[in-house]
């Protein structure tokens, strides 16, 4: 990771080095844009003036009449459009869309949390989470502490990658779970979501299969099970 920092001058050549691929070459990015589905914690806290949350960008709150569709109506709240198939929607009934496994912005946000842990949030750093930032039509960040940016990058992400299948597996492996009412980050035992559920430890593993206990009678069943 040392040659990696010492011998990226930027981010694109951060990125090509980690890639090990010919500068020649370049990336293959896909942006998969979801079955109508109630997002409205997912839109909570995003800032006024934010491009994610302007209707029809990451969600949406109002749709064509199936029986009319000259008719606008408001739906009753954001809904997911992200991965919306308009013409799957509205003629075939049916969708080849594919789905993206890894969004190019994530992978700005992985290297700029990753960078952080090992030498606070350098030049590169801020170049992965602000050009998230810019794109949305934000101000981007300066001059935070180490502390200060990890968090940062944590709300970015949760943002910029909702209903994208990544921030349940961020929740278990930092151990938070974000609070839509105030934007700030609880211990994820204890963790209530804005729609009921509250964490425990339990969820933090996957239960030891039968056939394991059954095998090695000194195994412990992980809590919960």
């Amino acid at each position: 990771m040392d040659d990696f920092l010492d011998n990226s001058k930027n981010l694109e050549g951060a990125l090509r080095f980690l890639d090990h691929r010919p500068k020649d070459q370049p990336f293959a990015l896909s942006v998969c844009f979801n079955l109508p589905h109630n997002a409205g914690t997912s839109s909570m806290q995003l800032k006024d003036g934010d491009k994610r949350i302007e209707e029809k960008a990451f969600y949406y709150t109002e749709y064509t009449l199936k029986t009319n569709r000259s008719k606008t109506i408001d739906i009753g709240g954001y809904f997911l459009y992200k991965h919306f198939d308009v013409q799957a929607n509205l003629l075939s009934a049916s969708s080849d869309l594919n789905w993206s496994l890894y969004r190019y912005a994530e992978l700005l946000l992985d290297y700029a949390e990753t960078s952080n842990e090992i030498s606070g949030p350098t030049t590169l750093a801020y170049e992965g989470v602000n050009a998230i930032r810019i794109r949305a039509g934000l101000t981007p960040h300066v001059s935070l502490s180490k502390d200060e940016f990890r968090e940062a990058v944590w709300r970015e992400k949760w943002h910029e990658l909702s209903y994208e299948t990544v921030t349940w597996f961020d929740m278990i492996r930092v151990r938070k779970g974000f609070d839509v009412s105030n934007g700030t980050f609880d211990e994820f035992v204890g963790h209530q979501f804005a729609y009921g559920p509250t964490l425990s430890a339990r969820e933090l593993l996957f239960p030891i299969p039968t056939s394991e206990m059954r095998n090695n009678p000194k195994l412990e069943q992980n809590a919960g099970y």
